[in-house]
């Protein structure tokens, strides 16, 4: 019996391991096509496909990449873009900044990006979620309020990472 409970935990912690090690990856991608490759893949879970519009900088802080549902015609896809706003897109924001940066000393430090924002439909992003973080949770589980499933904490390794549901949206917010 205790050999059966040695494995349980050895298994339990080997799973929490991959999850902690994934989310400390979102905290420390270091290019812009590695943001982007996050970005794809947590539109690839959309129940209707998605493609890359463009990428952005926003306040030199943000790096933002936004995507169309393929149905919508180009037209509609430009004229959306030109708005301030664009009301037809998805976006995933990602912050930069420089690890080791010390203005001070002039150490400009290594350019480096952090998951920060993507809002959308509950059913969009829980393929995404349930992927990375609550490997076999079923959508109904995971809606329970009372689902430790949701949130991926570790003060220690300063990870901090939330699928909350924000009025009639969801969002996936990483407070790190």
């Amino acid at each position: 019996m205790k050999k059966l409970l040695l494995i349980f935990l050895f298994i339990s912690g080997f799973g929490f391991g991959q999850i902690t090690e994934y989310a400390i990856k979102l905290n420390n991608l270091s290019s812009a096509e590695q943001a982007k490759e996050v970005a794809d893949d947590i539109m690839n879970g959309f129940s209707s496909p998605r493609k890359f519009a463009e990428q952005y900088v926003n306040y030199e802080k943000y790096i933002v990449f936004k995507y169309y549902d393929t149905a919508i015609p180009n037209e509609e896809i430009e004229k959306d873009m030109k708005l301030t706003y664009c009301k037809l897109c998805d976006e995933v924001k990602f912050m930069r900044f420089f690890r080791g940066a010390d203005k001070d000393l002039g150490i400009q430090g290594n350019e480096t990006y952090s998951l920060k924002y993507v809002s959308g439909k509950y059913l969009d992003l829980f393929p995404w979620w349930e992927k990375h973080f609550a490997k076999g949770i079923g959508k109904e589980d995971l809606l329970d309020k009372e689902s430790n499933k949701r949130y991926i904490e570790d003060r220690q390794k300063r990870i901090n990472i939330r699928f909350v549901k924000n009025g009639d949206d969801w969002e996936i917010r990483n407070i790190h």
